[in-house]
């Protein structure tokens, strides 16, 4: 048994007071969520609602995050669409300094280690090959964590502006997409 298991309650059923070391460490937990609220109220006051900066997509903590989000994204949305549209994905590291690139494809996402990507640039490309759109997206990393950079997106091989570029592919898209026909999702989530 280790030490830590010596910690817990022999019965959570049956009410224990708790140790001096539990409440030291309640004490650390209350010092440290009182801190996190106060810094999320700071940035709020600067920035607005981080909620909307998080499902633009803006940052992340880690890259784990961005592949939690994009490996939900390709077992629910993108499953039904690698078939039928071709959509391929990737995601690009490519390290400050040595600008050494290292590629991932949908299916190797769970190979990437995070504590490899403390600075660096890190691009993500949604390709919908049948319709021949691509969508990028840029994302610098700094001390592990990444803030948004760009969108790009090109149909037929050319720039195209990003509202023009997803409503081209809305169009393509549309007849494939049931969840996008009744209004469930929108072209971003697509993106």
């Amino acid at each position: 048994m280790s030490q830590q298991d010596d910690q817990r309650p022999e019965s959570l059923g049956v009410p224990q007071p708790l140790t001096d070391q539990q409440r030291q460490l309640l004490e650390r937990f209350f010092l440290v969520n009182t801190i996190q609220r106060r810094v999320v109220q700071q940035l709020e006051d600067v920035l607005g609602p981080l909620a909307g900066y998080q499902q633009q997509r803006l940052f992340f903590h880690d890259v784990t995050g961005l592949i939690h989000f994009r490996r939900n994204f390709l077992e629910t949305v993108g499953h039904f669409l690698t078939g039928r549209v071709d959509l391929a994905y990737q995601l690009t590291f490519i390290e400050h300094g040595s600008h050494r690139r290292r590629a991932y494809s949908a299916q190797h996402l769970n190979q990437i280690d995070h504590r490899q990507m403390g600075r660096g640039t890190i691009t993500e490309t949604l390709n919908y090959q049948r319709f021949g759109c691509k969508i990028q997206r840029t994302y610098t990393v700094a001390g592990h964590h990444l803030y948004w950079e760009k969108n790009q997106i090109w149909c037929q091989g050319q720039t195209t502006a990003w509202v023009d570029g997803l409503m081209a592919l809305q169009q393509q898209l549309a007849p494939h997409a049931v969840w996008l026909q009744q209004g469930f999702l929108t072209i971003n989530d697509y993106t």
